[in-house]
């Protein structure tokens, strides 16, 4: 599950929270991707343009990581990819919109 479409002024900061569910857990599995305006995916680093990205388990099999960007301006935002992978069977990709207010 991935938060619904999130829209902020341009210049706020925005979260982004995905739950993931997998058995084995493989947190080295788990990234962030943004779609750029020619449809190129693009992965999204912690400590990069000011992203922050966590990752807590909770110890059942369930993750949930959540992605901080500072300062949003319309360049960040579009689509957003949350995906998971733990190397078994095909990887798990959710989407939302950061949408920016103008």
């Amino acid at each position: 599950a991935i938060s619904r479409n999130v829209m902020v002024g341009s210049g706020d900061p925005a979260q982004i929270q995905c739950s993931i569910n997998a058995n084995p857990v493989k947190y080295e599995g788990i990234r962030w991707e943004r779609e750029d305006s020619q449809g190129r995916l693009n992965q999204l680093l912690d400590g990069v343009d000011g992203v922050t990205i966590s990752v807590e388990g909770s110890g059942d099999n369930n993750i949930t990581t959540n992605i901080h960007i500072k300062n949003v301006s319309v360049s960040k935002a579009g689509r957003i990819w949350c995906v998971a992978s733990n190397d078994i069977g095909e990887e798990a990709r959710r989407q939302t919109y950061l949408l920016v207010k103008r």
